[in-house]
């Protein structure tokens, strides 16, 4: 099968800034295969810069800005080394010709809804200038509540211009619909967003406080109502957002898809869940866990390096225990070192942990030992729903096997309406 990568490459302000308005990121819009040298082109989105110029499938790219190319990730490279507007020139072999192509290197295209504002802002912070994507109301006659998304633990932009289908976007866009400002932050080299150091390289602490900035500008705004700040915390985020809320009043948190005890429990939580369900034979399963547990106490709790992990353990890295290819060892460090339950015996706003019942990735067991934590420390501020055929990227299955299989889905409505309703009550009270 062959890998493919596709190229994006890809104004209002959440402050009153002094810096330079952080610009849209180029729209290149050509599949490659990674794999082949010289670079197959496997497709061209339309509207795109590989279309104006005249990318064609099967091209093979030789050269770009008269620099040769042997590699998609050189092609990458190459394109964000350029600005919106300036000229590209791709030399292409093309049925045993030499082509040269030119043209304007285009914007990524916006969001755009007719029924709503889309507003592309950005917050700057001591290090990082980053990218705000708004939603809110077209019309309010007064100030409106806001959701904040706080994303996982992967780094991948949240600006959905060319996927109307993802389900955080639709989150956000029917959230809008029911009266909600709602927010997106991209973080550091992800998107248009720019920093002294990539999201890759960021610790967990650095990402909270990148959000806490956000919210601080977030709530400067003119139609946001500063006492009605909800974050949506998915899968690791809402282990973020509680430690966000440390730092900056809000008035609850959504805990989707979650980590709920210490990270390591989870991991031991989560790994035998899967096993489980992908059929591995209990004697199997048991020695497995014994290597989630030696695997995982040597990479963070001895912190040893992963050449010595992998003298005690050759085949961790394909048993999906390879922690420091998700971020890196700082990152994985602080996380193992948050102390899940004194956290959120801190926050005093309300809370919402939800689970839906086809996620394999999060475990029940973390969902209910957060809805007892919370509980002791606050009673009557937890909420807990568990939702049906709803999987770990807030869609809707069927089936559990379809989960597990990865199959299309579709955006869980029945997720939207507890968190809706959940919403309202938080308001009114």
């Amino acid at each position: 099968m062959k890998k493919t990568f596709l190229l994006w490459l890809g104004l209002s302000l959440i402050a009153l800034p002094a810096w330079a308005q952080l610009p849209r990121r180029a729209f290149f819009g050509v599949q490659m295969n990674t794999k082949s040298s010289p670079v197959e082109v496997l497709g061209v989105v339309p509207q795109s810069t590989a279309e104006a110029v005249g990318l064609q499938k099967d091209d093979r790219l030789l050269s770009l800005n008269q620099k040769k190319v042997n590699t998609a990730q050189e092609v990458i490279q190459g394109i964000k080394e350029m600005k919106v507007g300036e000229e590209v020139r791709i030399e292409v072999s093309r049925k045993d010709k030499t082509l040269t192509l030119k043209g304007k290197l285009k914007a990524l295209p916006e969001e755009k809804t007719a029924d709503m504002e889309t507003i592309y802002g950005e917050v700057k912070t001591a290090d990082n200038h980053l990218r705000t994507i708004i939603t809110k109301p077209l019309e309010a006659s007064q100030k409106l509540p806001v959701v904040v998304y706080v994303g996982g633990i992967s780094c991948y932009s949240v600006d959905f211009a060319m996927d109307s289908t993802d389900k955080i976007l639709q989150l956000c866009r029917n959230l809008t619909r029911k009266g909600y400002v709602t927010v997106r932050i991209d973080r550091p080299a992800m998107g248009d967003s720019k920093g002294a150091k990539p999201c890759s390289d960021c610790t967990l602490l650095d990402e909270v406080a990148q959000y806490t900035e956000a919210i601080k500008a977030i709530k400067q705004l003119a139609y946001v109502n500063a006492e009605q700040i909800f974050l949506f915390g998915h899968s690791m985020g809402g282990t973020i957002a509680p430690l966000v809320a440390q730092r900056e009043k809000v008035k609850g948190i959504v805990a989707y898809g979650t980590v709920g005890t210490s990270f390591l429990e989870y991991l031991i939580h989560s790994r035998r869940n899967q096993a489980e369900l992908y059929g591995e034979p209990f004697g199997e399963i048991d020695d497995y866990m014994r290597r989630v547990i030696g695997v995982s106490t040597m990479l963070l709790e001895q912190k040893a390096s992963p050449e010595a992990v992998e003298m005690k353990y050759p085949n961790y890295k394909n048993e999906n225990l390879d922690l420091f290819s998700i971020r890196k060892p700082a990152y994985m460090y602080e996380l193992h070192d948050v102390k899940v339950g004194e956290m959120w015996e801190k926050f005093e706003g309300y809370s919402l942990i939800m689970w839906g019942k086809h996620d394999y990735v999060a475990h029940q067991i973390d969902h209910l030992a957060l809805k007892k934590t919370i509980d002791k420390a606050h009673a009557g501020k937890a909420t807990y729903v568990e939702v049906e055929k709803t999987n770990h990227g807030i869609g809707r299955q069927e089936t559990l096997q379809e989960a597990l299989d990865n199959k299309p889905d579709q955006f869980s409505f029945e997720a939207f309406e507890h968190l809706v309703k959940w919403l309202k009550q938080c308001q009114n009270s």
